[in-house]
């Protein structure tokens, strides 16, 4: 007999002790009524595995690693893959720094209703509260700093997935999938119910905020946010309910990475940004179906005293981009053009190379 509710964690190279703590308060769960679908979209080979030797001691959930590293994160297929994979009537989406009380599941039973779907409050825990965690939770002795409303942890019929083409695939990183999402199943026609049912938000290190703007060997779009913004805003406006018009929830796997250890051609440049800007407009799109290794580094001009010189006299010379504008360029390529292909985008540890293999 299948259950009436799958809990569906999408996740990539966070701290594994997050995601043993969130799994752990299922584990003791007062109604076992439940199963787990876990979707590892691309994590490095030493998160993976240290994720898996937890996730095979616990019992009815079930472990999908898809994607590949070099693939951008994408919330949005990640949690497509899981809803496509799932039977059960009714979907739970879950973070993996959150925590749930013991009478949780319990009370999703009660809520279960194919015409709606229900969001959370959620307390973010202090620090010390997170460090001293003990299972089933004692939800007065949890400290935490606030309560807000959750827009991504929420109780939904399938059904109503699938009337709208899941998640919106455009979105990349981190931003507006899940309001998009609610919004557009709320035109569609579903109701959306808030409960009072509080679950718990792990305290965990944020990336500092002067950083998001410097490039590192970590993939980070600084536009992605506000685009991310933009694609949601203009999905309401234009009250569009059917988000993906391909076939969605299918993923790349880790053996379509090995594809690009071998491409058919490989192309150097460097950070010109007309050289950059006409490749990626016009030659890239000339080139036939191959796969195309595109190396781009810094060209010793843009590092001379002669040309730093002619730039602070105002002389007429070429534009040349410094590498975090050279990750942006391409990432936006990525984003608009080439997320449904497969891809390796790399930024070598030094981060004076950055690397985008692509099947054309």
């Amino acid at each position: 007999m299948k259950n009436r509710i799958t809990i569906i964690y999408a996740y990539r190279d966070r701290n594994v002790e997050l995601v043993e703590n969130s799994l752990q308060s299922l584990i003791v769960q007062s109604s076992q009524d439940f199963s787990i679908v876990f979707v590892d979209y691309g994590s490095q080979a030493n998160r993976s595995q240290k994720l898996k030797t937890f996730i095979n001691e616990v019992d009815n959930i079930s472990y999908y690693y898809v994607g590949h590293p070099g693939l951008l994160w994408n919330k949005s297929k990640a949690l497509n893959y899981g809803i496509r994979s799932v039977q059960s009537d009714f979907v739970l989406t879950a973070d993996v720094d959150v925590l749930f009380p013991s009478n949780f599941i319990e009370c999703c039973h009660g809520l279960l209703d194919a015409s709606k779907f229900t969001l959370f409050k959620i307390a973010y825990l202090t620090k010390s509260s997170t460090s001293k965690l003990k299972f089933p939770l004692d939800i007065l002795e949890l400290g935490h700093s606030h309560i807000g409303q959750t827009f991504g942890i929420g109780l939904y019929p399938r059904a109503a997935f699938e009337s709208v083409s899941g998640y919106d695939e455009f979105f990349h990183f981190y931003g507006f999938e899940d309001e998009d999402i609610n919004n557009r199943l709320v035109m569609s026609g579903c109701t959306q119910d808030l409960n009072d049912t509080t679950i718990f938000h792990q305290w965990h290190e944020k990336f500092p905020r002067q950083l998001k703007n410097e490039l590192s060997v970590i993939p980070r779009y600084k536009h992605a946010l506000r685009l991310n913004q933009q694609h949601f805003v203009w999905n309401k406006s234009t009250k569009r309910t059917m988000a993906n018009t391909k076939q969605w929830g299918q993923c790349w796997n880790f053996d379509d990475l090995d594809r690009l250890k071998n491409p058919d051609q490989t192309i150097k440049l460097n950070n010109n940004l007309s050289v950059l800007n006409h490749f990626f407009e016009v030659q890239l799109m000339q080139i036939p179906s191959k796969v195309v290794k595109i190396e781009i580094t810094e060209s010793p001009i843009a590092r001379s005293l002669k040309f730093k010189l002619k730039s602070l006299l105002n002389k007429t010379t070429q534009v040349y981009l410094n590498m975090s504008e050279v990750n942006d360029l391409i990432l936006k390529q990525i984003v608009f053009k080439y997320s449904d292909h497969n891809y390796s985008f790399r930024i070598s540890e030094d981060l004076k190379r950055i690397t985008l293999i692509i099947s054309l």
